[in-house]
């Protein structure tokens, strides 16, 4: 790929808080304290637990270098993606914030960001925490609805309204009743039946919640403990008591509430929330030449399939007999999923490219992480196949630079692929022609 010129790099300045939601003066609003936790070792899994490798440099070397210092975490940032919003719900493959936080720094400071993959919203929470104005997207609803609580500014009386929720939630789930939502106890095997009752009840109990915002944030607070107690190929579901359920419910109410408080607290008083839409990158549905710069990491070929890893949460996320619907368009649209045929994934990317390129300012920049991958039982080396498609000249965008990282593969029935040549992660920088 050929080199390009430095880029200039901007600051981030902090800009005054709105003083929303109102100061607090305790420790913001009381809920019981859950009094157990599960009986097993806590996980120390986080976005990035395996770097980092050898480093390789391409293009621009005072740009690459930037990427490179970019692309790094720093021992201080390890628990960033536990940290506040960051940390309220779960999300397979996240993008690391230290590396959107890094990227931003790269940006100009009125830049309006974009991020067409956005998942849970990891881009979209730092752009909004350095004054940015940004748009996300992505076909996975479930991962949209995570985005949405964490980027939407709550104000104090909400958020006391959230908690006094979850504590009329916690009382009625305390008895059994005939429900709905029973029907997902039928062919169950993930959680021991006193857990799955209690999942039940709190479903319940939510449900009955009237407002439709306090209802969306106390769901979102329940399904994480879909993964906290039940089983998966992988491990065995906890040995714990009938209560823990409703006590980690609360418990998890009180964390996101004052995760939103501090976040809405230090956002400016002027920024509006983030655009965010559901829409496949392919078809983006925003104007031509309204953004400055993209920072994404658009699925890797044949590592995820993101609709099968969410298929347990959009179940407990949808009213009865609604499940389907939550996740139609990730399951027909989503990208590079496990099990693709070999070509799929840049056969994709090209009009994924081509639509960001149109949305695009001339000169604006794009910052993709992608990882090599596997579809079927052929590698796929990032590096090779986008810089064909660029050569190619279809699509009006032109390399910079791009650092790239040495990354174990899992899966050992494909290992092999990458025997003689390692699998990278890479970071690359495109610009927008004109």
């Amino acid at each position: 790929m050929p080199p390009k010129p430095e880029d200039d790099a901007a600051g981030v300045t902090r800009r005054p808080s709105r003083g929303r939601p109102k100061k607090r003066t305790g420790k913001g609003p009381k809920t019981p304290q859950a009094p157990e936790a599960p009986k097993r070792a806590a996980s120390n899994r986080r976005p990035l637990s395996h770097v980092r490798g050898a480093e390789r440099h391409d293009g621009d070397p005072v740009a690459a270098d930037k990427l490179a210092q970019a692309f790094r975490v720093l021992p201080e940032d390890k628990d960033l993606p536990l940290s506040g919003v960051h940390g309220i719900h779960p999300y397979p493959a996240r993008f690391h914030p230290a590396w959107a936080r890094n990227l931003l720094l790269l940006a100009p400071r009125d830049a309006v960001v974009l991020d067409p993959f956005c998942g849970s919203g990891t881009v979209l929470v730092e752009a909004s925490k350095s004054g940015r104005r940004s748009f996300g997207s992505d076909v996975n609803a479930v991962g949209l609805r995570i985005a949405k609580l964490r980027t939407t500014r709550r104000d104090e009386d909400f958020l006391e309204k959230v908690a006094r929720s979850a504590v009329g939630v916690y009382e009625r789930s305390n008895q059994r009743r005939e429900s709905p939502f029973g029907v997902l106890a039928v062919g169950n095997k993930a959680f021991a039946p006193h857990v799955l009752t209690q999942l039940i009840n709190v479903r319940t109990a939510i449900e009955a919640v009237r407002d439709p915002d306090v209802r969306e944030v106390l769901l979102l607070c329940m399904t994480p403990l879909l993964g906290k107690f039940g089983s998966k190929p992988s491990k065995r579901a906890p040995e714990v008591s009938r209560h823990v359920v409703r006590d980690h419910f609360l418990k998890r109410t009180e964390k996101v509430v004052m995760a939103l408080a501090d976040f809405a607290d230090g956002l400016d008083p002027d920024l509006r929330d983030p655009d965010i839409r559901e829409a496949d990158a392919r078809s983006l549905p925003f104007e031509s030449e309204s953004v400055d710069v993209v920072i994404t990491s658009p699925p890797y070929p044949g590592v995820y399939h993101y609709a099968l890893e969410q298929r347990l949460t959009a179940q407990w996320m949808a009213p009865p007999g609604m499940t389907q619907d939550i996740l139609r368009k990730a399951w027909t649209q989503e990208m590079g999923r496990r099990g693709t045929r070999p070509g799929s994934w840049i056969g994709a990317m090209g009009p994924v490219l081509r639509g960001l390129a149109r949305v695009l300012r001339p000169g604006g920049r794009m910052f993709l992480v992608i990882g090599d991958g596997v579809e079927t039982d052929t590698p796929v080396f990032i590096d090779d196949q986008l810089g064909e498609l660029l050569r190619e000249g279809s699509v009006p965008l032109r390399f910079v630079a791009a650092v790239s990282q040495e990354r174990p593969y899992f899966h050992e029935d494909t290992a092999h692929l990458f025997a003689e040549r390692p699998r990278r992660e890479h970071l690359l920088e495109l610009e927008r022609t004109t």
